[in-house]
């Protein structure tokens, strides 16, 4: 026992086995919300108290060389958790050190060694049937196999740790599994793909209400936004990710500053950008990571080359050739390209040798490889002209990450002071090797081409056989093409073989002899090869895929695409009773006396009195006005306006609601909450369309339509003596009653399609298609929030399946009728009844907070403290 336990005090504990059992599950809680220094102390105390056991200290040192380590204390972390692993007697605690140690050799790059670590753990939790166990160990080797540059077997290994996790009751390792795999596909360049799973991982984590654990998907969905460009979404994620990481693990928060330098970098902030990556080479030296450090010491080199600060750049791009780990190829060649990058403007003769060694370590990673070639080829003093140029150019262009395509431009206008653009069309002669760099410029054309859409949707897959040859190409979908390498494009057969290969494939996959990608609701791409011929690569899959992604940008002839009403855009409705009162709407419009709506909450009704508004002519502005926020008070002020000086805090003119109005239509909702006092002001407006505002003598003209609505009768509210009878004859001249969803049969589909649909471009994905079985759960359910609630329950079925098929089991429990389960834990179970009476409390008045906490018997601080900590997202009025 080492000098710092001696010296530690013991707390008095009632228990000594209890005492140690109590240290190490409190311990771990903390080094899981990134607190190690405190989980260090409680698990010194508790060595102090004797573990009864060898493998009760084993497990007690094995979390505080965790800890240690996490907390960068590198080398008594190591130590600590190597006299762990030699206490060890049981199965599961000598796994759990073998995992640990594993992590820590990973991290220190000695990646053999720690495959075989983690290999032994793995085979213990197997044998052990530890699920848990398998989970972490896999998402371990996968790191592992990643850094070796291993990247389709890691994304092998995080699909079964992702699948693994599924079929767990454990939120939290679904969530970092889905992350996980995000940032893999990232680093292949599926960019897409990994944009649709990081986005359902964040959901997850926020359902969850455990930000901090969302870091590190927040992290690489900042990464894949920079490398679209949007670099206002990536600033925000980052702001986050530097809130909750801050004060944990070091290498974590290491990481978010590196992605912060390239946003600085990006956005012209050379400085910032050097200052970033300075403090991350700080955490990533004291942690010993040499992975880090060299990354860190490229950040600088990109940095001080945008500050023109040449000779720092070249010492800075010879250091991190020296920290990368001999066993990272990746970062050999990533420090060869700054350095080469750094030596380019003084010395091309040493920038050369320098680009033909990253084209060494590259190892067919393209990125790599395209960006040494136009080094070498700069340095070789090629032209604007020259293939290699363009064609690496054309190559990073097509690989879609902007921040490695906006520093090899830099270099090109450096040297040739042209303001070269990437081009690969098919005018561009390339030489073999870059024929699948530009491609997809060929595909775009041929899409966007004249001629019918099969011949074009046949140029584009025809565009596709220089890099990846084909022998036959489908297009899947109710009717569906199909084109081989000797005959022209024809109908898709009903029984042809690539309609059933595609069955039951939810996101981009490479079978026996054939490779699928879907490409929105109800089309697929499959491209098929011989017997005898080769298999496809993962390479050869994400050209498919980003393939997939041009044509769903294209519709076919018998795509199922939505149609609004028409006449009436922005309006979905097909059934008999949406079909009369659309056109009674259209009827009344013209008129000038008031239009009363009625409707159950969630209807529609400001969607349908912006149609009256449309088809009236009327070339004023469509107003709307939640009426229940109008108290006696604010009335007149609101409605007819002020003048400065009016009341104490009329500061400045006010025009009204009635003045914003003018010439147009003034809507207001839920009319019979107002205030008796308030709907006798009303009445007058509505009859003499005469106003004064507050302060002003002189009387004005409203030449102003009103439309109004509630979600209950205006004669019953007049029964109840809430709604004056005058006031009810002037608005019950003209009613238009919005028929319920639940009474919309067909139109319950076609709008969640048209949701659905929204959503998804709203997420920049491909819209799924809806199963007969969720489309017949849909029309099933009453629908009490009416088209609000599909709404959301079409954003939330979004969300849980990602990019893959949308499924039954995506939907609400109310929707499935899916009985509860009683090994369900009960806080479990309250906090999800909870969020989802909330949820369905607020959809029912128009996410009306005060009123929501009414009806729920809260006041509206308990309401809103629920919202947030539920992670319930309110619908605004409507």
């Amino acid at each position: 026992m080492d000098e710092k336990i001696r010296r530690a005090k013991v707390r008095p504990v009632g228990g000594q086995k209890r005492g140690v059992v109590g240290a190490l599950v409190e311990a771990d809680a903390l080094v899981g919300r990134g607190r190690p220094a405190e989980a260090v102390a409680i698990l010194t105390r508790a060595l102090l108290r004797r573990p009864v056991g060898a493998d009760e200290e084993a497990r007690v040192r094995l979390l505080r060389g965790h800890a240690l380590w996490l907390a960068g204390r590198v080398r008594p972390g190591f130590a600590e958790v190597r006299r762990g692993v030699a206490l060890a007697i049981q199965p599961l605690t000598r796994a759990r050190g073998m995992e640990t140690l594993g992590l820590l050799v990973w991290k220190g790059q000695e990646l053999d060694q720690a495959c075989g670590l983690l290999g032994e753990a793995l085979k213990i939790y197997e044998a052990e049937r530890c699920e848990a166990g398998i989970v972490r160990v896999l998402e371990k080797e996968a790191g592992v196999l990643r850094d070796a540059g291993r990247l389709s077997d890691a994304l092998r290994l995080q699909e079964r740790r992702l699948a693994l996790a599924s079929s767990r009751p454990s939120g939290p390792a679904i969530a970092l599994a889905r992350a996980d795999r995000g940032s893999l596909l990232a680093a292949l360049g599926r960019w897409q793909e990994a944009r649709v799973e990081l986005e359902a991982a964040a959901s997850l984590f926020r359902e969850m209400a455990e930000p901090r654990l969302s870091t590190r998907s927040t992290v690489a969905r900042a990464v894949v936004d920079l490398a679209a460009g949007e670099l206002a979404s990536a600033r925000s994620a980052l702001e986050r990710a530097r809130e909750h990481e801050a004060h944990g693990d070091p290498r974590a928060y290491g990481e978010t500053l590196l992605v912060t330098s390239d946003l600085h970098l990006a956005a012209g902030e050379p400085r910032a950008s050097e200052a970033s990556a300075a403090e991350a080479l700080g955490l990533f030296a004291a942690a010993r990571d040499r992975g880090g450090e060299c990354r860190s010491r490229v950040h600088r080199v990109h940095a001080l080359l945008a500050l023109g600060r040449l000779e720092e750049a070249v010492g800075e791009g010879r250091r991190a050739v020296r920290s990368a780990p001999a066993s990272r190829s990746d970062l050999l060649a990533l420090s060869h390209i700054a350095l080469g990058r750094a030596l380019l403007r003084r010395r091309p003769s040493e920038a050369r040798a320098a680009f033909d060694r990253a084209l060494e370590y590259a190892a067919g990673r393209l990125v790599f490889e395209h960006a040494a070639r136009l080094g070498r080829a700069l340095c070789e003093g090629a032209g604007r002209d020259h293939p290699d140029v363009r064609g690496a150019l054309a190559g990073l262009e097509a690989w879609g990450d902007r921040r490695v395509l906006a520093g090899c431009l830099a270099e090109v206008r450096e040297r040739l002071g042209v303001a070269l653009v990437a081009e690969g069309s098919s005018a561009l002669v390339s030489p073999p090797e870059w024929r699948g760099a530009s491609i997809m410029v060929d595909a775009a054309v041929a899409l966007a081409g004249p001629g019918d859409w099969p011949a074009r949707w046949a140029g584009a897959v025809t565009a596709l056989r220089p890099a990846m040859p084909w022998w036959r190409a489908a297009l899947v979908e109710p009717r569906g093409w199909l084109v081989t390498s000797e005959t022209q494009p024809q109908p898709l057969p009903p029984a042809d073989p690539a309609r059933e290969a595609i069955q039951g494939v939810a996101s981009a996959r490479i079978l026996d002899l054939a490779v699928v990608a879907p490409i929105d609701a109800g089309r697929t791409l499959y491209l098929g090869r011989r017997e005898g011929q080769p298999g496809f690569s993962e390479g050869e899959l994400a050209l498919a895929s980003e393939l997939a992604r041009l044509i769903a940008a294209h519709a076919s002839e018998d795509a199922d695409e939505f149609q609004e009403t028409p006449g009436f855009p922005g309006l979905v409705g097909s059934c008999p009773a949406m079909r009369d009162l659309l056109r009674s709407v259209a009827s009344v419009a013209p008129s000038e006396a008031p239009v009363h709506l009625h409707g159950e909450t969630g209807t529609g009704k400001e969607r349908i009195a912006e149609a009256l508004h449309r088809q009236s002519g009327r070339r004023g502005a469509f107003v709307a006005v939640n009426a229940s926020s109008l108290s006696d008070e604010l009335f007149e002020s609101e409605m007819c306006g002020h003048v400065k000086g009016a009341f104490t805090g009329a500061v400045a003119d006010r025009v009204g609601h009635l003045g914003e109005a003018e010439g147009g239509t003034l809507f207001l909702d839920e009319v019979t909450d107002l205030t008796p006092r308030a709907q006798g002001k009303l009445l007058r407006l509505i009859q003499e369309k005469e106003y004064r505002r507050v302060g002003e003598s002189r009387s004005r003209r409203a030449d102003v339509r009103f439309v109004t609505a509630a979600n209950v009768t205006l004669e019953e509210r007049a029964a109840a003596g809430a709604l004056r009878t005058d006031l009810m004859y002037r608005l019950n001249r003209i009613v238009l009653t919005l028929p319920p969803l639940r009474e919309r049969g067909e139109d319950i589909a076609l709008l969640a399609r048209h949701a659905l649909k929204t959503e998804a471009a709203r997420s920049g994905m491909p819209a799924p298609a809806l199963p007969a079985d969720v489309v017949r759960a849909l029309e099933a359910h009453s629908w009490p929030g009416n088209v609000r609630e599909l709404e959301n329950e079409i954003g939330r079925i979004l969300l849980r399946a990602g990019r893959g098929a949308v499924r039954r089991e995506h939907l609400s429990a109310a929707l499935r009728g899916a009985p509860s389960t009683a090994a369900t834990p009960l806080k479990h179970a309250v906090f999800a009844f909870e969020r989802e009476h909330i949820a369905h409390a607020l959809a029912c008045h128009g996410g009306n907070r005060a009123r929501t906490a009414c009806s729920l018997g809260l006041t509206r601080q308990a309401l809103v403290a629920k919202i947030n900590r539920l992670g319930i997202s309110a619908a605004p009025p409507r």
